[in-house]
């Protein structure tokens, strides 16, 4: 992954024209979203770190998350898999759509492997994601609801004694199924 560093240095500004799958982004909006997560991250003492996938394509986003409540499953598990392979970060990676800020990004559990409530094969279902989706969501703010949704979910490392990567192809695929879930069933974990 190409990048721009959290702490805001990143080379210069952001390209003009977000390059896109065909359409034009709020170009403005997302490279103002981009610099306040990336002031939110050098103020975070490292608790999340941001860049671009691809210094070209302002809609590729990754995000990588540290600092769970000890308390919780998942930073148990963070423990056990840093000792094992020397890493302690959850990372995630946002795809901004070309409607974005009136459609949500999609969000995809890259790495580690999840398993557990909101997260389908690496497709984060959450009902903002889905149906409660609001322009004036930043990504910093999307990002400390994730937090916090894995933290009470239970949500578990799949096999902490391997180092596993869910595809964005796979994620997409698990976000379809649970959006069809959810279409069907009004109860469906929100």
């Amino acid at each position: 992954a190409g990048g721009v560093d959290a702490g805001g240095g990143g080379g210069g500004a952001p390209a003009k024209k977000a390059k896109t799958g065909g359409g034009v982004v709020n170009t403005k909006r997302l490279t103002s979203d981009l610099k306040k997560m990336r002031k939110a991250a050098a103020a975070s003492d490292g608790a999340f770190s941001v860049e671009l996938l691809d210094d070209d394509d302002l809609t590729r986003w990754q995000v990588q998350l540290r600092e769970f409540d000890p308390a919780c499953a998942l930073a148990k598990d963070l423990v056990k898999y840093k000792k094992k392979h020397g890493v302690d970060t959850l990372t995630m990676r946002f795809y901004f759509p070309d409607d974005y800020p009136l459609a949500a990004p999609f969000v995809h559990i890259y790495t580690p492997k999840l398993t557990g409530m909101y997260v389908f094969s690496g497709g984060l279902c959450v009902n903002v994601l889905m149906q409660g989706w609001a322009a004036g969501i930043t990504p910093e703010a999307l990002m400390l609801q994730i937090r916090m949704l894995l933290t009470e979910g239970q949500v578990r490392i799949n096999n902490v004694n391997k180092i596993e990567y869910w595809s964005e192809k796979e994620a997409r695929s698990g976000f379809k199924m649970a959006l069809s879930a959810h279409a069907r069933d009004k109860n469906f974990a929100d």
